[in-house]
Formats: C-alpha cells, sequence, structure tokens
C-alpha cells in the first residue's frame, strides 16, 4: 500500500473539515496543512497503523475523531503561555486576600488564648461568655483556625508551583516548548480516552508534525507523568459521544 492509499481516509476527513464552515485560525491551518503533506506521510501512517489495533467500534468515524481531537489538543496547548499569565495575576491577587485572612484568623487565634474575659474599665472584667481559654469550644475554634491556616498554605503553595509544574512558562525563548510539552501530555490523555492505551509512539509521530520538530518516545512519556493534572482537565471527562470540535 502507498502513503497515499494508506493516509487516504485522513486526508477525506480533512477534506471534509475545510468545507464545514469552520472558522479555522492560521495556525489551525498551518497544523491541518502539515497533516496533509507528503512530508509527513509516514508519520500518519504510523499513526494509522497504531491506533488501527484499538479501533473496536463499528459506530465510530476513528480517523475524523483523531483528527478533531488532536486540533483541539493543538489550540488548547496553543493557549497554555496566555493561561498561565492569567493564573499568575489571580495567584497574585489571591494571595493579598489569603493574607488579610491570616491576620483575621491571628487576630482571633490571640483573643482566644490571651482574653479569657472582656475588660470593662476600672479593673472589672465581664467573663467572655464562659468561654474560657481551655474550653472545648475554644479549643474547636482554635483547632479549626489552625485548619484554616494549613490550608491557605497548601493552596498558595499549589498556586505558586503550578506554572512549573504544567511545563508552563511565559519567558518567549521557551514557549514553544512549553506548548510542545502541553500538547504531548493532553494527547496521551485523549489517547487514553479513545482507545484504551496511551498510545506514545502515535503522539510522538502526532507532536512531530504539530510542531515541526523531533522528539522521542521517552520524551512523550516524561510529558505525560511529570505534567500536572489541571491541564488536562479538559479531556479527563471526554467519551466517545463527544465531539470537541465546535
Amino acid at each position: 500500500m502507498s502513503n497515499l492509499e494508506g493516509r487516504r481516509p485522513v486526508l477525506d476527513v480533512l477534506d471534509d473539515l475545510e468545507h464545514t464552515g469552520i472558522a479555522f485560525s492560521e495556525a489551525d491551518r498551518g497544523l491541518l496543512n502539515r497533516l496533509r503533506h507528503k512530508d509527513y506521510a509516514s508519520h500518519i501512517n504510523s499513526v494509522l497503523q497504531q491506533t488501527g489495533k484499538y479501533r473496536d467500534r463499528n459506530d465510530i468515524d476513528y480517523d475524523r475523531l483523531l483528527i478533531v481531537l488532536t486540533l483541539d489538543v493543538w489550540r488548547w496547548a496553543l493557549e497554555a503561555p496566555k493561561r498561565v499569565s492569567d493564573f499568575v495575576a489571580h495567584a497574585a491577587k489571591a494571595s493579598e486576600d489569603f493574607e488579610r485572612v491570616r491576620r483575621s484568623a491571628e487576630e482571633i487565634r490571640v483573643f482566644l488564648l490571651t482574653r479569657a474575659s472582656l475588660p470593662l474599665g476600672r479593673g472589672f472584667r465581664a467573663p467572655f461568655g464562659g468561654m474560657a481559654p481551655e474550653s472545648p469550644e475554644v479549643g474547636e475554634l482554635l483547632r479549626l483556625l489552625s485548619w484554616l491556616q494549613k490550608k491557605l498554605d497548601h493552596i498558595e503553595n499549589e498556586m505558586s508551583t503550578l506554572p512549573k509544574r504544567m511545563g508552563v512558562t511565559r519567558q518567549r525563548n521557551v514557549e514553544k516548548k512549553a506548548q510542545q510539552v502541553t500538547f504531548m501530555a493532553c494527547m496521551v490523555e485523549v489517547m487514553r480516552k479513545v482507545f484504551g492505551v496511551p498510545l506514545y509512539e502515535s503522539v510522538c509521530d502526532l507532536t512531530e508534525v504539530a510542531f515541526e520538530t523531533t522528539t522521542t518516545v521517552n520524551a512523550v512519556r516524561h510529558a505525560f507523568r511529570s505534567h500536572d493534572p489541571a491541564p488536562l482537565a479538559p479531556f479527563h471527562n471526554f467519551s466517545l459521544a463527544h465531539s470537541p470540535l465546535k
């Protein structure tokens, strides 16, 4: 079978997409052209051969689904640097809010520990509602305040490290690499959902086509295993009844 014959189903899907009226960006069209180009015929044939082993439903157009999802993941990966910029701005605002909550929580904690009664002037003090520092009620409040402090610390740490764990950066010189890592990780998740197996080799082939680069199966595995689950979220709940291209 020739390269053209082998990838004919994909070429037919690409031709069909061109006539659907879907608005494609310049970057989208670049990807679609590479998927079509003879220079990447061996990549596409390899993907079709690998995925062909797991196409077990007759009611699914796997060729169309594969192309549509590849384009969807591609779009998602290209947006990664902007998403992290937006996230960093949001995290900075959240940190300010957290700090205000911390100060308030600390004031309450100190009050409960040091003020068993309320001063009324001239040396007179009124019992603080019977809530002495050693009372069960105060103890429960102190426990909850401690929990709140630890929770805020955990959330803030998660926010501060998420961009790095996502493999995303705002530095232009490594932006494309970040997009590539996101594409690989999300594409593996898609393969798992559609075909039941991660198909690292197929993801490697698609990554080379999408980003006009060379990579390895090990790099794909590493991208998926080390990538934070947050950017994979749009693909966690994917089902074969769902068509992502709108």
